[in-house]
């Protein structure tokens, strides 16, 4: 674990930039002292740690941050809203554990906020996938409005959906370039894939209704997505890997849409115990 991290002087000032930085986070030690400490320069940074089992409180307190314990929600979405609702602040911005802002984009983000023509700041995304850089695959720029005034804020309600502004709010988009980007450390491995894409996969299929048959459909479409139209060809093997995976991430969604619709675990469940009960009483019919 790496607690230590701090900003270097090619960032803004410390604490001189108007704006809250508002961190959610959940057992997350190893990636939120970086985090942290890439928002040095924001006038206040608050950690809301869902109840970490780890020293995610911890290192957030050392590397300079405000920590609050909030209760779980699994997901970042919900506990938007609170975060917001639990600071004063005219220009907020959302920053997950596992990222950071380059000081380039720090700076970008300050002038911004003082040159006070737009009310939200969209910015590129670095994703880093299982150890690299996804310049494809459907992966880059991943546009984000993550800086933006607090009162022309639009928070979404969907997993992974979208922060948008109030129709009529200005936002600036800076270009897609690699210093003006967020940084993102995501999937450290396959384990750590197949993991969230279970709980993730789980949580969107709730309540979704799809046609039976549906799914082997889906993945191709979403293969033939992001490994053709996405670029993830020009990735190599790399690649190859994210394109499938996003398509393995397809087919799990929609299959667990079609295995709840039809009762879920519970409707397998009771099957299988009226296939016992006709077992031990010689109804089987086999």
């Amino acid at each position: 674990m790496i607690d230590k991290r701090s900003a270097g002087p090619h960032y803004p000032p410390s604490r001189s930039a108007p704006i809250t930085g508002l961190i959610i986070v959940r057992n997350q030690e190893s990636t939120i002292g970086g985090a942290v400490a890439s928002l040095a320069w924001c006038e206040q940074v608050v950690v809301f740690d869902q109840s970490s089992d780890d020293d995610t409180a911890a290192v957030a307190r050392r590397a300079g941050a405000d920590v609050r314990t909030t209760a779980v929600t699994g997901v970042v979405e919900p506990a938007r809203r609170a975060a917001l609702d639990a600071v004063a602040a005219d220009w907020v911005l959302f920053l997950d554990g596992d990222e950071m802002v380059p000081a380039a984009l720090a700076h970008a983000l300050v002038a911004e906020v003082r040159r006070g023509r737009s009310d939200g700041v969209a910015m590129a995304r670095r994703n880093y996938l299982l150890g690299h850089w996804a310049k494809g695959a459907g992966w880059w720029p991943d546009y984000q409005t993550r800086m933006f005034r607090k009162s022309q804020v639009v928070l979404p309600t969907d997993l992974h959906g979208a922060i948008t502004v109030r129709a009529g709010a200005e936002v600036t988009m800076l270009p897609a370039r690699a210093d003006l980007a967020l940084v993102h450390f995501n999937y450290t491995g396959l384990d750590d894939w197949v993991s969230r894409a279970n709980r993730y996969t789980t949580l969107q299929a709730t309540g979704v209704v799809f046609e039976k048959n549906v799914s082997g459909r889906a993945a191709v479409r979403e293969f033939l997505t992001r490994f053709l139209k996405g670029g993830g060809w020009r990735l190599g093997r790399h690649g190859a890997r994210l394109s499938l995976l996003g398509a393995m991430y397809t087919w799990l969604y929609v299959e667990k849409a079609v295995e709840a619709a039809a009762g879920g675990e519970t409707g397998m469940r009771a099957a299988y115990d009226t296939l016992a009960d006709d077992l031990l009483s010689g109804r089987e019919n086999t």
